[in-house]
């Protein structure tokens, strides 16, 4: 059986199996007009969901500790989990960016991980190996872009090393007459991720700060 001449792979995004039960998606699809069309609706809401509201700088043992604050937190975390079988630490890094006095930041899927799964799942599936597969590979990290100058960042970025814990918050649990409060019990911990930087990130990143200049 010949290889499809492009194959999209659907790499992290947020409620990526709900949005595929919806549109009738598949992890992988050819590169036609009516999955494209599926695959802007989706990505639509996704990006929606992956933009933190805010990002709560913590100090856990004296070590800085982001907390994005996000919509549907509970079922992103979840579906998160699912996506990284319980080991998000394996699948994502988390990566900045400085510009305008502002600082972005987003969890960065392992692309080539997910391009080994895919290809694991269809010699499984299909009883053969893929024959030197053409990609497209689509994601949507979970993200925060900072106003223009936010210190926060820039006080603790010394104290920041080769990983960093993350956690995640709901929006709906915050009080917004006291901000800065929050309910220990319900902060989701992703683990420790390593702090990384790439050409794709640096990329992805530098386009966040566009809204700051618009």
């Amino acid at each position: 059986m010949s290889s499809p001449e492009q194959i999209i792979l659907f790499s992290y995004f947020p409620l990526i199996t709900e949005k595929m039960i919806e549109t009738g998606l598949k992890h992988s699809q050819s590169a036609t007009v009516e999955v494209i069309d599926q695959i802007t609706a989706a990505l639509g809401t996704s990006q929606e969901l992956a933009c933190a509201h805010a990002c709560f700088w913590l100090l856990v043992d004296d070590e800085p500790v982001p907390m994005l604050v996000l919509s549907e937190a509970q079922r992103i975390y979840d579906d998160l989990m699912t996506w990284t079988e319980n080991k998000p630490e394996a699948w994502f890094t988390i990566q900045f960016q400085e510009k305008y006095s502002a600082y972005a930041l987003a969890l960065f899927p392992d692309i080539q991980k997910s391009l080994k799964r895919h290809e694991l799942a269809h010699l499984i599936q299909e009883e053969e190996f893929l024959q030197d597969p053409k990609y497209q590979v689509i994601f949507v990290p979970l993200q925060f872009t900072s106003e223009p100058g936010n210190t926060t960042y820039r006080r603790l970025r010394e104290r920041i090393t080769d990983s960093l814990k993350v956690y995640l918050y709901d929006i709906e649990n915050i009080d917004h007459k006291h901000p800065e409060q929050f309910d220990e019990d319900l902060v989701l911990k992703i683990g420790t991720l390593k702090v990384g930087t790439t050409d794709l990130a640096w990329g992805y990143l530098n386009g966040l700060f566009k809204s700051l200049t618009s």
